[in-house]
C-alpha cells in the first residue's frame, strides 16, 4: 500500500463526510482485491495448481493486513468528528488499549 501523510484544515462539518468517504473507499478497495483473489483460488482448484492457490491465500493475508492498517489510519480523523459523538461523550484515543481490553488479554499496555 502506498500512503501519504497529509495535513489540511477542514470545516468541522466536513470531517464526518471525509471520514465516511475514506472508510467507504477502504472497504471497497479491500472487497475488490479479495474478490479477485477468491477467483484466483477458484481457478487454482480448477487447474489443480497449488502454487496459484497458495499465492492467492498469501495475497488475502497481505490484503487483510493492509486493510487493518488503513482502518487504523482513519481513526485519528474519526476522532475529530465531534458531530458523531452524543452529547457529553469522551473521545477514546487509545485504540490499541481499547482492543486489548475488549479481548480480555493483557498485552502490557497501560
Amino acid at each position: 500500500m502506498a500512503y501519504k501523510n497529509i495535513s489540511f484544515l477542514a470545516h468541522q462539518e466536513d470531517i464526518s463526510f471525509v471520514s465516511q468517504q475514506l472508510l467507504l473507499r477502504t472497504i471497497s478497495r479491500f472487497n475488490a482485491t479479495n474478490r479477485e483473489l477468491y477467483e484466483n483460488i477458484d481457478q487454482g482448484f480448477k487447474e489443480e495448481n497449488i502454487i496459484d492457490i497458495l499465492g492467492a491465500l498469501n495475497g488475502i493475508i497481505e490484503n487483510c493486513s493492509g486493510y487493518c492498517q488503513e482502518l487504523e489510519n482513519i481513526v485519528p480523523i474519526l476522532n475529530q468528528a465531534d458531530d458523531l459523538l452524543p452529547p457529553d461523550t469522551e473521545v477514546i484515543e487509545d485504540l490499541p488499549d481499547l482492543l486489548e481490553d475488549s479481548s480480555g488479554v493483557d498485552g502490557g499496555g497501560e
